[in-house]
């Protein structure tokens, strides 16, 4: 794997495959894999703190009441990402993505496994005051072109997790997608 560094993009390159970010918005903007090219407008990793998602790309269900088998159907939401961008670095090989967000950063990690771009999550509590975190989701957004979505619209991914307090200024947890 590498990370090639252009005017306005980030681009991680493997044998067969190139994965550009937009270096002004952290935005996942293509996937080129085996000749073939999908456009992007972004992929989201979103945090479900204290009654609510902080880059609002999910409608937030506490599912504390619920069992496995009653899960509801995840629900998307159709709006601007309320992450704050703050800039790429690079950490042991993989580029990192960091958002300000809610009163939490939040680091998406990128590398390589194999071929396909691998999305880590690392959560911080930056505000004042203990939170509770119970649920991390991932998604991605498709670019409309003449014919039709380049790629599947937003499909989120969800995964349920026990809530827990984390105190101010502590990583609240590592997931990965």
């Amino acid at each position: 794997m590498r990370i090639i560094h252009q005017e306005d993009r980030l681009v991680i390159t493997g044998r067969d495959a190139a994965y550009g970010f937009d270096r002004a918005t952290g935005a996942l903007l293509y996937a080129r894999l085996g000749g073939r090219e999908h456009v992007f407008t972004g992929l989201y990793a979103d945090a479900g703190v204290d009654g609510r998602y902080l880059r609002g790309q999910m409608a937030f269900d506490p599912l504390m009441d619920k069992r496995t088998w009653e899960l509801p159907q995840i629900q998307a939401v159709n709006a601007p990402d309320a992450g704050v961008f703050m800039g790429f670095t690079e950490e042991d090989g993989a580029l990192l993505a960091r958002y300000e967000a809610g009163g939490a950063l939040i680091t998406q990690v990128y590398d390589l496994c194999g071929e396909a771009l691998r999305l880590r999550a690392r959560l911080y509590n930056t505000g004042a005051k203990p939170c509770v975190v119970n649920g991390l989701s991932f998604s991605s957004g498709a670019r409309r072109t003449a014919r039709g979505l380049s790629t599947p619209p937003t499909i989120p991914g969800f995964i349920p997790i026990k809530a827990w307090r984390t105190a101010r200024r502590t990583p609240a947890g590592w997931w990965a997608a």
